[in-house]
């Protein structure tokens, strides 16, 4: 196989899944790799990627997210959250999961979406306008006690409390 990964994930099963800098996702079935066919493709770097129960959650480097469900060897789209349905300027660089089940995408210039796993709504949008030190979110992680560590561009921001009224504080890093 010639594939260019982006991202590597493991879902629940312990499956590996593939996102690839064409947009193409590869699933690990059998101890080979099969390219799933997919629903409306779109040829962009993919950034972020979750799998687990059948649904697999995709950010794209240039166009936002889009949800899936797995039916055979093929991606079904099932929500679509890109500027053609109001969401802009969501060019996803990270993803993460929470303990509350939401996914959390990191993004360029516009901070972070928090999505619910359950009912594909959006939670929150967090910005430098709710106290980040900047909207690059380079990486993240949720620990144990559910606090969200973000990697920006302007150094390391740790959420805590509702995303809806989030508590932010920065850490400092000599």
């Amino acid at each position: 196989f010639n594939i260019r990964s982006a991202v590597i994930v493991d879902d629940s099963d312990k499956r590996k899944w593939l996102g690839d800098i064409n947009g193409r996702i590869w699933l690990e079935k059998d101890k080979s790799l099969q390219l799933l066919k997919m629903d409306d493709f779109f040829r962009e770097m993919i950034t972020g990627l979750f799998a687990d129960h059948g649904s697999v959650w995709v950010g794209y480097r240039g166009i936002g997210v889009r949800k899936f469900k797995l039916q055979n060897d093929h991606l079904l789209l099932v929500k679509d959250y890109t500027s053609a349905k109001g969401f802009n300027d969501m060019r996803v660089r990270s993803c993460t999961t929470d303990k509350k089940g939401n996914i959390i995408f990191g993004t360029r210039t516009n901070g972070v979406f928090v999505f619910s796993l359950g009912s594909d709504s959006l939670i929150a949008h967090i910005t430098d306008q709710n106290g980040l030190s900047a909207n690059w979110i380079k990486g993240m992680k949720c620990d144990t006690d559910g606090k969200l560590y973000l990697a920006t561009n302007n150094g390391i921001n740790v959420l805590s409390g509702d995303y809806k009224n989030p508590v932010i504080r920065q850490l400092k890093i000599n």
